[in-house]
């Protein structure tokens, strides 16, 4: 990480840059740097920490701060007013600074299981967990209003009524909820673990096994024995 002196000189140059220039081409080659949205999981060496915020062109600027530290990559900070530079190329170990977890799972009592059964215990946990917590003797209560001339009745009337909607949503709530929890202790007992990390070797499995897929978006079954 900089020391506030570097960044202090960082500052200057990019001020110095916005005032002459406008972040014009200083150094050939800045015209390649990338600015991507992550270097999450990529061979990528952290350079330095700026800002181009104020300057005419700000995307030019970041991409030439970023030739001038000999970076080929830009990742904007979450603020949209500063960013991260980086050198990207193989042989660089993978970074894995932010970005996303790697989401697995895997079978730890059956190491043959496959994606098949994976699928299967699912369905089947789902229709046990559905079976435990469907409520098919409770009915929900109704209440007929009868409009008086009293006030004080008529408004525990409507007191009542707007009692009896709230303890029967949360009524259902609280079945969805345990019907959830129900499906993943029986997942478990079936040996099907899920995790998310960010070991080297989850996203090397992942490589492997899920391929072009959204990690983001669904889980990556890792079959118990790779080739």
């Amino acid at each position: 990480m900089e020391t506030k002196e570097h960044m202090k000189n960082k500052i200057i140059l990019v001020s110095f840059y916005v005032l002459l220039t406008g972040c014009a081409s200083m150094y050939a080659g800045w015209e390649k740097v990338s600015i991507v949205d992550s270097v999450f999981n990529k061979p990528c060496s952290y350079v330095d920490d700026y800002s181009c915020s104020n300057a005419f062109n700000p995307t030019e600027c970041y991409k030439q701060v970023a030739n001038i530290d000999k970076a080929n990559t830009v990742v904007m900070n979450p603020d949209g007013k500063s960013a991260k530079s980086y050198n990207c190329s193989a042989g660089n170990p993978l970074n894995f600074d932010g970005g996303k977890p790697a989401w697995i799972v895997k079978n730890i009592y059956n190491p043959s299981a496959t994606k098949i059964d994976l699928d299967k215990a699912n369905a089947e946990c789902m229709y046990q967990a559905h079976l435990a917590t469907v409520d098919t003797s409770r009915v929900a209560p109704t209440r007929a209003y009868i409009n008086t001339s009293n006030y004080d009745i008529n408004n525990a009337q409507l007191s009542a009524m707007t009692m009896d909607k709230i303890n029967n949503e949360m009524h259902e709530i609280n079945l969805s909820v345990e019907s959830s929890k129900l499906q993943d202790e029986c997942i478990k007992a079936k040996g099907f673990v899920y995790t998310k990390s960010a070991n080297k070797s989850d996203y090397d499995d992942i490589k492997k096994v899920c391929s072009g897929a959204d990690n983001s978006i669904a889980p990556c079954f890792i079959p118990g024995v790779q080739k």
